[in-house]
């Protein structure tokens, strides 16, 4: 990513703002005497069939106040994964993120075909950024060289999703997004309100069940090859020796469950906030004396406070997740 571009100073205000933050839409609907089912039927729209502007007074408030998408996209690569494939996402005041569309292949035998694999359906995981650059610093990660720059609205989070469904046909994939997860540039929970406004929008917009949502925290990691293994799948272990190219910001594209270490008082929040919504955790090390050693910031972030944590959040997950990563 660019490092040269300018830091922006004090909150951004988008104008237009997106049509897809969906709790935006409400509050300007129900300032303006909107009826609450026709702004998010709008709102929908814009996701599922697109809005021509001819769809009503309720829509054409809204697109005087809002736009559609406000981000548009830069460029768009391939990555050596199947059909996977990153783009570069341009905000309304031109600072550029990063989105990574992970695409998973279904391959079916047929009698018809002879019994030979053919390919039957798929499905897409958006890897979104939450934030331009990020504060944490972590060595191995191009954007934590560049500083904190800006936070994302809820409705850049989710256009990056919007994106991905609109450029997947250019690389000969025609399925929608099934699974988001929060681990492109940046620190989710240090944006935590916009990613809250973010995961809302993609469970009514979107429809996406809890369970098809991740967020990752990140504090701070030592090496870019790192191997991990999920509590519900604790066969799978993965080692990263992959191409930066092919890489979300604080991942391998590959890794549904990021290995990732995050912030206690959040993880309690978030699942009264986000309640069956994944979260990705990493502990670097099973005791306390060799997590200091190796991330810093674990003299603060004790193995008891985040065990204590994982036990109010995890017991309202519906997919719980506990990675692990050993250096």
């Amino acid at each position: 990513m660019p490092a040269d571009l300018p830091v922006p100073s004090g909150r951004r205000t988008l104008s237009p703002d997106s049509l897809l933050d969906l709790d935006a839409v409400r509050a300007y609907a129900a300032a303006a005497g909107l009826r609450d089912a026709d702004a998010k039927s709008v709102s929908r729209a814009a996701v599922v069939d697109g809005v021509s502007g001819g769809g009503g007074s309720c829509e054409e408030a809204l697109l005087s106040r809002f736009a559609v998408t406000t981000s548009t996209v830069h460029s768009a690569h391939p990555t050596t994964a199947q059909r996977g494939f990153k783009l570069v996402v341009k905000l309304q005041d031109g600072q550029l993120v990063e989105t990574v569309a992970i695409v998973h292949e279904a391959l079916t035998s047929s009698a018809a075909a002879g019994g030979l694999p053919r390919r039957s359906h798929g499905r897409i995981t958006v890897c979104v950024s939450s934030q331009v650059g990020c504060k944490m610093g972590c060595t191995f990660c191009a954007t934590g060289t560049m500083g904190l720059r800006a936070n994302l609205t809820a409705g850049e989070i989710v256009e990056q999703v919007w994106h991905v469904e609109r450029t997947a046909p250019a690389f000969g994939v025609h399925w929608r997004v099934s699974n988001v997860v929060f681990m492109g540039m940046g620190e989710p929970l240090n944006n935590y309100k916009p990613v809250m406004g973010a995961v809302r929008s993609l469970r009514e917009l979107w429809r996406l069940a809890p369970s098809r949502i991740t967020i990752s925290t990140v504090w701070r990691r030592q090496r870019l090859t790192h191997t991990h293994s999920s509590a519900r799948t604790a066969s799978s272990v993965y080692s990263s020796p992959m191409p930066l190219s092919d890489r979300c910001c604080c991942c391998a594209t590959v890794c549904a469950a990021a290995v990732q270490v995050g912030v206690v008082n959040r993880i309690k929040t978030l699942a009264a906030d986000a309640p069956g919504v994944s979260l990705a955790l990493s502990l670097h090390a099973a005791t306390q004396e060799t997590r200091v050693k190796l991330v810093p910031s674990a003299t603060a972030y004790t193995l008891t406070k985040l065990m204590n944590s994982l036990d109010s959040g995890l017991s309202h997950s519906a997919r719980p997740t506990l990675s692990t990563q050993s250096h």
